[in-house]
């Protein structure tokens, strides 16, 4: 019985798993069947093969999600630290959510990562910003519920909705059945230095096996995958799939000690900025099935919108899809001054791709993609001229970005603000805060 029907407008859905790494989906070739219904999502869809998110951990990604402008211009760097106004997206700035609702759209979203707070003006736009409270690190399937319950009201008129899933986050542990549904035939030992990594976001943990916490990593992500298929089979079921615009990506990826680290929020390796992103269009899509070239998550979402009709009331750096090639270049921030290993930019270009240290504007790291898709042999001493013309193009990249915050009046940051006790408790929960 078909509960719903699908008003003309294009309705249009985000579903961001937090600390989603491309290369442990199986719709991405993983070896292990750990996302079927993303799998069968992404067969009627686009699936964009080689996307970068604009930076490695959840505030500054998710405000380049909403604003469509890098971190260096949206200054939403994010502090877990007690710089708490670091977090705080600046009221001058349209969202897309703010977009959408004044082209008629009802907006709502549901969050289940406590470091996207009202507080933070995240809520900008959104009729309904839902926190997801049940725990420090509420479920899949409780936060559909509330999606659910949500849609049973508002289905009648074209509708914006953001989902947030926080699953694969650390700690990992996803519930009975899902929680041992993959179990390494080997162990990987760890050294002192690596338990000792991992004992600093992970301070309960006793495990030294790297196998094990991979194998917890990818049980979340099948249990999340179950839940994002009890809401496509909702969608659809009831009549909105033929007119809903339908996203499925990540905020960023997740380190396991590729270079030393583990978690996210370090350093702009390829673990931790590499994301899905698969784009379903009812009908007609105007993408091709698979796009195989370099982009930026932002420019995914710029490209709906042209697709839409709609667009910001002043310059993003978003751009269409349609305009890229193997050689345009592609940024990703570690914005924070006051997080872990403070400021970085990458840049990929050409199959190159470097790492700038904004303090002291060195290119600290220089790789050949082609040769060395997993970055693990740095040639900033071999390639030394390379690594200028990167230093230099970066550095004024750099420049341009925030004479882009001084154009829009954003590049004053707000007062100090103080958040209660209750928030920064979870975030010690979450292993953000010490």
């Amino acid at each position: 019985m078909m509960l719903f029907s699908s008003p003309q407008t294009p309705n249009l859905i985000i579903i961001s798993v937090d600390c989603l790494r491309k290369d442990h989906l199986s719709a991405y070739g993983y070896s292990r069947q750990t996302s079927p219904n993303i799998d069968t999502f992404s067969q009627d869809a686009t699936l964009f093969e080689d996307v970068i998110s604009q930076s490695c951990w959840t505030i500054p990604s998710v405000a380049s999600l909403f604003t469509l402008l890098y971190p260096s211009t949206h200054l939403t760097r994010g502090s877990v630290d007690g710089f708490w106004e670091e977090n705080i997206l600046n009221p001058k700035l349209v969202t897309l959510a703010e977009l959408l609702k004044n082209e008629g759209y009802q907006t709502a979203a549901f969050i289940a990562n406590h470091s996207l707070i009202k507080e933070y003006h995240f809520d900008q736009g959104f009729d309904l910003y839902d926190m997801i409270d049940d725990s420090s690190k509420p479920l899949a399937e409780n936060v559909n519920k509330k999606v659910f319950s949500w849609l049973k009201t508002h289905y009648k008129k074209p509708f914006f909705m953001y989902l947030h899933y926080m699953d694969p986050h650390a700690e990992y542990g996803a519930p009975i059945p899902y929680r041992n549904f993959f179990i390494s035939d080997t162990k990987r030992m760890l050294t002192l230095d690596e338990f000792t990594a991992i004992k600093h976001v992970l301070p309960n943990t006793n495990i030294w096996d790297l196998n094990t916490y991979i194998d917890m990593y990818d049980s979340e992500i099948r249990y999340v995958d179950h839940y994002i298929g009890e809401l496509l089979e909702l969608v659809r079921r009831n009549g909105l799939f033929d007119n809903t615009i339908v996203v499925i990506t990540a905020d960023h990826g997740e380190a396991f000690l590729e270079h030393g680290f583990c978690e996210h929020g370090n350093a702009l390796y390829r673990e931790e900025i590499d994301i899905p992103l698969i784009v379903r269009f009812p009908n007609t899509q105007p993408f091709p099935t698979k796009v195989t070239h370099r982009i930026e998550q932002i420019d995914v979402i710029q490209s709906i919108l042209e697709h839409m009709g709609y667009g910001y009331p002043y310059p993003v750096h978003g751009s269409s899809i349609t305009v890229y090639e193997n050689d345009t270049a592609c940024f990703s921030e570690e914005p924070s001054t006051h997080h872990k290993f403070l400021p970085t930019i990458s840049m990929t270009e050409n199959n190159f791709k470097a790492i700038y240290f904004t303090p002291k504007k060195t290119i600290t790291d220089l790789y050949d993609l082609t040769s060395d898709p997993l970055e693990r042999t740095n040639l900033v001493r071999e390639k030394a001229a390379l690594a200028e013309q990167f230093r230099t193009r970066i550095k004024a990249w750099a420049t341009a970005r925030s004479a882009d915050a001084r154009q829009l009046g954003i590049d004053k940051r707000p007062a100090k603000l103080h958040i209660d006790k209750n928030h920064i408790n979870t975030l010690k929960a979450l292993g953000y805060v010490r």
